[in-house]
């Protein structure tokens, strides 16, 4: 399982998250319980990056965003993934909530993504943190004609092209473009480990700079069943430390996607428009 996802299940466990649902667009308010968090609920609209890069504006101490969303506009969630990189932002799903569709976007752009996969094709809202779900994507005007049909073709292609630029397995570009857009796909265990917490240039960065190993979690909890106690001592301090050079890493990327909003940057009115 994965390392973040772990470290975070206890806290997670012990804490009472608040995500209003909003319907008509995204929320964005401070976590009540957690220094350091956001909270994004409700649908995904047009201008809703506009609205993230305000808060970033006027609020810079979170580094981390509960995100609970059924997806919405797609060009919309690439442009807020955009903010969420700049700013390598971590995402966390909460216990009891979902991201979906369009959502998956943003999950996937987090520089520490938390969720948990279903296993044998169930959800269990017991888990400490929630689900991720995708599907195709889709044009809400799709008419029975050739243009309107090579627009959501287009689409689509294009993208198959952004999600393997982020690196994305293709099995799983395959998997999203294979559910229509009535559906969802549950992400599974299996799914959330593949992904990864950080994206593969990132992943790297750090096993190179702070020993970062995915199996680390896994194996001071092996320890401590065994009833090795002094290992499992030297191996969570060990994933302390590196935790913590993770952190110390991400300040000064942090620190130069605030400046950049101040000075004005925002994403691209569509990322997608030169694929």
């Amino acid at each position: 399982m994965k390392m973040i996802y772990h470290y975070l299940i206890s806290a997670l466990v012990l804490i009472q998250v608040c995500l209003p649902r909003q319907v008509y667009a995204i929320d964005i308010i401070d976590n009540p319980n957690i220094n350091g968090f956001i909270n994004l609920s409700g649908e995904i609209k047009p201008k809703d990056a506009e609205k993230l890069a305000v808060y970033y504006k006027t609020n810079n101490i979170a580094k981390s965003i509960f995100i609970d969303s059924p997806g919405g506009d797609l060009i919309e969630a690439i442009r807020i993934a955009e903010i969420v990189q700049l700013l390598q932002l971590q995402v966390v799903v909460p216990k009891g909530k979902y991201c979906t569709s369009a959502c998956f976007l943003v999950f996937l752009a987090g520089n520490g993504r938390t969720a948990v996969g279903t296993i044998d094709g169930k959800l269990d809202n017991r888990m400490p943190v929630g689900y991720v779900g995708l599907h195709r994507p889709y044009l809400g005007s799709v008419e029975n004609n050739n243009k309107s049909q090579l627009a959501q073709s287009t689409a689509m292609k294009k993208v198959i092209k952004y999600l393997d630029n982020q690196l994305v397995p293709r099995r799983l570009i395959d998997m999203m473009m294979s559910r229509p857009s009535n559906d969802i796909y549950w992400l599974t265990s299996d799914d959330i480990e593949e992904i990864g917490d950080y994206a593969p240039a990132q992943e790297e960065l750090y096993i190179s700079k702070c020993g970062y190993d995915r199996k680390i979690f896994n194996q001071m909890v092996e320890a401590k069943n065994a009833g090795n106690y002094s290992l499992h001592s030297e191996i969570k301090q060990r994933l302390n430390n590196i935790i913590q050079c993770i952190a110390t890493l991400q300040i000064e990327p942090f620190d130069d996607g605030l400046k950049k909003l101040k000075s004005g940057w925002l994403p691209s009115k569509n990322p997608l428009k030169d694929m």
